[in-house]
């Protein structure tokens, strides 16, 4: 671990070398504010989008996993037998739920009003695709019951 770990960055001494200081932290955050997201596609492919196309694109996967959800609790109330001995469809669904946390962590601070530290939200840049990627195994495993 390196030396610096654990240490906040702070700005203090005279105004002047507070503002300078301050204005230092914020450039690159600014910067990244302009810049595009590299990330990867539910199949894997790499892409590059803006903000904006980002979070279109955790929104539907939400949906998405969510849609998923519903119809995994609808085919297992009604196959119960079937569900309950599918081992490939719990394992499926046990990478879901580990996969789609973080997704489903950014909604719950969205909708409760906290923002993610700055490190949550660059973990959803795998997050996304995986759990994109999970629903769809899930949603294939829940149509072969059937």
């Amino acid at each position: 671990m390196p030396a610096c770990a654990g240490r906040t960055m702070r700005c203090a001494g005279p105004p002047l070398r507070r503002e300078r200081c301050a204005a230092a932290l914020a450039i690159p955050l600014v910067l990244s504010a302009c810049a595009g997201v590299n990330t990867r596609s539910a199949d894997g492919e790499p892409v590059r989008m803006s903000h904006d196309e980002f979070a279109e694109y955790a929104e539907q996967t939400f949906r998405y996993h969510n849609r998923v959800v519903n119809d995994l609790i609808t085919a297992t109330s009604f196959g119960e037998e079937s569900a309950s001995g599918n081992a490939a469809l719990l394992r499926a669904e046990e990478r879901m739920a580990a996969s789609c946390q973080p997704l489903n962590n950014m909604v719950t601070a969205t909708i409760e009003g906290r923002d993610l530290s700055y490190f949550a939200k660059i973990r959803l840049l795998n997050a996304v695709p995986e759990c994109a990627a999970a629903s769809r195994a899930v949603e294939a495993r829940v149509r072969d019951m059937f």
